[in-house]
């Protein structure tokens, strides 16, 4: 099945065609435009590259926060539109959860837990934990709005742990070190931890996500 699959909620505005777990291809564009002047004709320039149209799209998927209100409002809308156009199912991916999509595209399904960030301004972020356990993915600590301060209370080193997304690494490393160290001494298991930077653009998450919503049922 091929899948298009788009992300708004921040200042890149990506969009990626996925079939059957490979990405085919996909375009992401930093511009002063806002997205609604650039998503679709990105669109349309991507399915172009692939001689595919529309109507050889079986899933639709975007981003649906948090993030910008603004860009999540134009992806959800595009992606309304040219489901009512055509009549194809959606599968909406938080935001969070694509940044942790994007961590398994870079390090595999290997047994960990990934902590997602969005920046959320004044040194506040979203946050969420989610565990990879036997190749399968689950969110292990719903999301909130916390200071990036605070976020140490919510996180253990028990478990191989990846820190993705808007990364205040100056300000959890001095916490987490301790926090870790503490957890040493009292003789509780401890193992590594991992900022991992360089990641795909969200729209390729998006769609491995997607993929995986659709094939439990999970879209509409």
């Amino acid at each position: 099945m091929k899948i298009l699959a788009l992300d708004t909620s921040g200042k890149m505005c990506s969009i990626a065609v996925a079939e059957d777990g490979k990405i085919l291809d996909q375009i992401s564009t930093i511009s002063e435009k806002e997205h609604s002047q650039t998503l679709m004709p990105n669109i349309q320039k991507l399915l172009k590259s692939l001689n595919l149209q529309l109507d050889d799209i079986d899933l639709l998927s975007c981003s649906r926060g948090p993030g910008s209100f603004t860009g999540i409002r134009v992806g959800m809308a595009t992606v309304k539109a040219l489901s009512d156009a055509k009549n194809i199912p959606i599968a909406g991916v938080d935001t969070l959860k694509a940044i942790a999509y994007s961590v398994i595209i870079k390090k595999g399904r290997k047994e960990c837990k990934i902590l997602s960030l969005i920046d959320a301004r004044n040194e506040n972020v979203y946050f969420a934990v989610y565990r990879i356990h036997n190749g399968n993915i689950s969110l292990y600590k719903n999301a909130e709005i916390r200071n990036v301060s605070d976020i140490v209370e919510y996180i253990n080193f028990e478990d191989p742990l990846y820190i993705a997304g808007d990364i205040y690494m100056e300000k959890l490393e001095p916490l987490f070190k301790a926090k870790f160290s503490k957890q040493y001494a009292q003789g509780r298991k401890t193992d590594e931890y991992e900022y991992v930077t360089d990641l795909p653009p969200l729209a390729e998450a998006i769609a491995m996500c997607a993929q995986d919503k659709y094939d439990v049922g999970d879209y509409r």
